[in-house]
């Protein structure tokens, strides 16, 4: 996910796309580094809000891939790497 990066709109985007994948695929939501996380401060909510948000209110509807995030010791996706259990 990789578009308007405002917290409601990822949040939708996450409510219309995780219930159409199945397992083996793979989700990738970008640029979770915004609001402070840690640039752009005043950006407000953003992808890293939407998607804890949406993992707090379906805790088994995706399984976090830490390994991606530290493969190449940086990213724009932290929490970001999910695959489908």
């Amino acid at each position: 996910l990789d578009s308007d990066h405002r917290a409601a709109h990822v949040r939708r985007e996450l409510e219309l796309w995780v219930p159409r994948l199945r397992r083996g695929d793979y989700l990738v939501v970008e640029d979770t580094v915004v609001n402070g996380n840690p640039v752009r401060p005043d950006h407000g909510p953003g992808p890293l809000e939407a998607v804890r948000d949406f993992i707090r209110a379906h805790p088994h509807a995706l399984l976090r891939d830490e390994s991606r995030e530290t493969k190449f010791g940086a990213t724009f996706a932290i929490e970001g790497y999910y695959s489908i259990p």
